[in-house]
């Protein structure tokens, strides 16, 4: 009887040893730029922005500086925006990016200027 316990007992054990990682997967969590404490998900598709930000809610965008389509939702823009004068340089925002066709920017002619509305992280994944 102790053998049988034993052995499953020791079986429980070789199981448990190969389950591998336990718990919540962190490898996408990033830090929002005005808390810097609480890391959250941030969605793999997102691309990084390349672009000139000339506000908090404006950027210039030349042609070769574009996200790709897969970095959009619901069918608009949204990118990761690093924010290095926060949280240590590793703050980032995630916005999305409109077109703004009311104003043309004169001096960068072959810059396209775009608004940057911030996205709360509440809705990072959607």
């Amino acid at each position: 009887m102790r053998g049988v316990i034993f052995s499953g007992l020791l079986m429980a054990a070789i199981g448990c040893a190969t389950v591998g990682k336990v718990g919540v997967n962190t490898d996408t969590y990033q830090t929002w730029w005005q808390d810097c404490g609480v890391s959250r998900p941030v969605p793999s598709n997102l691309a990084t922005f390349k672009g000139q930000l000339t506000s908090p809610h404006s950027a210039l965008i030349a042609p070769e500086e574009m996200p790709p389509k897969t970095s959009n939702v619901k069918g608009v823009l949204r990118v990761i925006i690093p924010m290095s004068d926060a949280c240590n340089g590793r703050g980032i925002m995630v916005a999305e990016l409109t077109p703004d066709s009311d104003i043309s920017p004169a001096a960068v002619p072959s810059k396209a200027k775009y608004k940057v509305t911030e996205i709360d992280p509440s809705r990072w994944g959607e």
